[in-house]
């Protein structure tokens, strides 16, 4: 398909939604997709560098299970159930489960790059065809982006030591357990949000109703 295609396409469905932002609010919401869809690699990468370890899988699923679970939120009942059930599979299983689920994620997550960055595109295209000259002593205008950022990000500390092992240099385990909690947490919010590819990827159809 043709990028003006692609880009006419994602126009006609997300429309003023995406496209009537302005560009640096664009810019920023395509940054945020591609941070998300960053984590994922993350995700599969240290799953692929802990198994070429040989990491303990089977002690730390269970401990990151618990993280996951005595959390602020916790874990639905359900998914905690399911992956139980996995963690007594053994760990070939419960690794194959946790990379379903981060392929899964993933596609939908660099569905979202596409459409912000046909979004940006578009955008640009259109400043393109609208520019004009700036009349004499007319001051150009800047955006506010610090502003922007730094409430999207207020609140956010960042500690010298590892929240977990507190180690300035974490412990061996410590990385895996952290990635483990975390797509745990990232599997309970896409049941708790009813995704239906997600609920028939982790077996949890029965969640939809």
């Amino acid at each position: 398909m043709p990028l003006d295609k692609l880009i006419d396409t994602f126009f006609g469905i997300y429309g003023g939604s995406h496209f009537d932002l302005e560009l640096w609010k664009i810019a920023t919401h395509l940054m945020e997709e591609i941070g998300e869809v960053a984590n994922e690699v993350l995700y599969l990468a240290e799953l692929d560098q802990a198994e070429r370890e040989g990491v303990d899988f089977t002690t730390y699923f269970a401990n990151a299970l618990e993280r996951a679970r005595g959390g602020e939120r916790g874990l639905k009942e359900s998914i905690h159930k399911k992956l139980r059930e996995k963690l007594s599979e053994g760990p070939e299983s419960t690794i194959a489960y946790f990379r379903t689920f981060i392929v899964q994620t993933m596609r939908g997550e660099l569905a979202d790059v596409m459409s912000w960055l046909s979004a940006l595109l578009w955008k640009i295209g259109e400043i393109w065809r609208s520019c004009r000259i700036r009349k004499v002593g007319e001051p150009p205008q800047y955006f506010k982006f610090w502003e922007y950022v730094n409430s999207r990000f207020t609140g956010m500390q960042n500690n010298l030591g590892c929240a977990y092992c507190e180690q300035v240099q974490c412990m061996s385990w410590c990385r895996f357990v952290s990635l483990a909690k975390n797509v745990m947490g990232e599997m309970d919010n896409s049941v708790r949000h009813g995704n239906f590819a997600v609920l028939a990827i982790l077996g949890l159809k029965g969640d939809l109703g």
